[in-house]
């Protein structure tokens, strides 16, 4: 997972055709942007969405315009 500070954001998406030659879409990198790294359930949420997409396997980064915040280090473990 990637912490970033700054303003891009996005959603990639790459298809790719199952066994019945149906595409599957499922995403390649996903982009998380947030104000700041505070205490707040909104902060929390996206540390546990982080979390969770990295654990499966999404390349995940989260774009923070504000540096610094108490969840800071629960991102970059």
């Amino acid at each position: 997972m990637t912490v970033r500070n700054g303003s891009e954001t996005g959603v990639a998406v790459s298809a790719q055709a199952d066994a019945g030659g149906v595409p599957a879409a499922r995403p390649g990198r996903v982009y998380l942007l947030i104000g700041q790294l505070g205490l707040g359930g909104t902060e929390k949420q996206l540390v546990l969405l982080a979390d969770g997409l990295c654990g499966r396997g999404v390349d995940t980064s989260v774009l923070v315009m504000f540096e610094g915040g108490p969840r800071d280090e629960a991102l970059s473990a």
